[in-house]
């Protein structure tokens, strides 16, 4: 099987369009879209641009909320500089911040 690739903006532009139609704001549009295209682009197709038929499908159905901000429940999340890790390359996880 041939793999097919496209250049990284047209393809962005084309699913931030697709969320953008099924109600999803602007902005938020484009930085899943974003996301999307460069999950593609680490390699993991199944968690990319392969899942915009499931969200346009989810926000048609009322199932995703086209608008709203991300919950934060972790702490670290919200933090201006996340803990690091004693290697200095992953965020951890600290209770006690």
């Amino acid at each position: 099987m041939t793999e097919v690739r496209y250049p990284v903006e047209p393809l962005t532009r084309f699913t931030s369009d697709l969320l953008a139609a099924a109600g999803m704001e602007g902005g938020k549009a484009q930085t899943v879209a974003r996301l999307l295209v460069l999950t593609d682009m680490l390699g993991r197709h199944t968690h990319g641009v392969a899942l915009c038929p499931l969200y346009l499908d989810q926000l048609e159905k009322g199932l995703m909320t086209p608008h709203g901000e991300p919950e934060c429940p972790a702490l670290w999340c919200c933090s201006q500089r996340p803990p690091i890790s004693p290697n200095g390359s992953f965020p951890v996880l600290s209770p006690h911040l």
